[in-house]
């Protein structure tokens, strides 16, 4: 999945966002990235395509950050689209193939 994602939020207790968070400055990031995992893994394509994503992140990401002392504001989502990943498993430092085997 590659998505493009703008989270416009504040701090409402400084104690709260630097004390119970282990990275604060990522912790934005990776919660809003679990609501569209999570969204995308429980739904199908089409009718995620068709979400008002932004919105629904807003809630659901805003409930999460309310205990770390984050106000989420907006959610603005730019691109969404699924994406092909290839894994390579095995050994990743084979040896090239020789004329023989090409």
């Amino acid at each position: 999945l590659h998505a493009a994602i703008v989270v416009t939020y504040h701090v409402t207790d400084p104690v709260d966002y630097l004390v119970w968070n282990h990275d604060a400055d990522n912790s934005v990031d990776e919660i809003v990235a679990a609501c569209v995992q999570q969204i995308v893994k429980t739904q199908p394509w089409p009718e995620v395509r068709q979400m008002e994503l932004g919105d629904l992140l807003r809630e659901t990401a805003g409930l999460l950050l309310q205990d770390f002392g984050i106000d989420v504001e907006a959610v603005s989502v730019r691109s969404l689209a699924p994406a092909k990943v290839f894994h390579l498993v095995g050994d990743v430092a084979a040896a090239p193939l020789s004329d023989d085997e090409e």
